[in-house]
């Protein structure tokens, strides 16, 4: 059996408020499992890839959006079983699993920079970008 954390952490504290606003951008706002949006009524959260009790890592490639239902439901199921939850209980079919799969793949890939870009948007810091001599913009 493999080893598991056992120690509790306070909700929300073991993240950047950037880093969480950062991954929600990165995720259009919407839950990877169910589709949800905060405009259909979800709230928000964030759901480690391989469990944190597995010993998931707290970073951008490892975490996702997600609604609380289906943070809640999923719990530390691994993805495999979880693809069969949103099989059985979500009726997705294949083709809509090998999507989720798809974008998790390009999430577990994603740079340091492209998350840190995503930060600075979400403190308020404009983008940088180095303008041509000349543009109506670089004087």
């Amino acid at each position: 059996m493999a080893k598991r954390r056992t120690e509790k952490r306070k909700p929300g504290s073991w993240i950047y408020r950037a880093t969480r606003h950062a991954i929600y951008l990165r995720d259009n706002r919407t839950c990877y499992w169910c589709g949800a949006t905060e405009e259909d009524g979800a709230q928000l959260s964030l759901d480690h890839l391989v469990p944190w009790i597995n010993y998931g890592k707290d970073n951008h490639r490892n975490l996702v959006t997600c609604c609380r239902k289906c943070n809640c439901k999923r719990g530390d199921k691994k993805l495999k079983q979880w693809y069969q939850v949103l099989q059985d209980e979500f009726g997705k079919d294949l083709q809509e699993i090998q999507e989720i799969k798809k974008k998790i793949n390009k999430v577990r890939r994603s740079s340091d920079s492209s998350i840190k870009k995503l930060r600075d948007i979400v403190n308020g810091k404009k983008p940088y970008c180095k303008l041509s001599t000349g543009h109506s913009l670089a004087k």
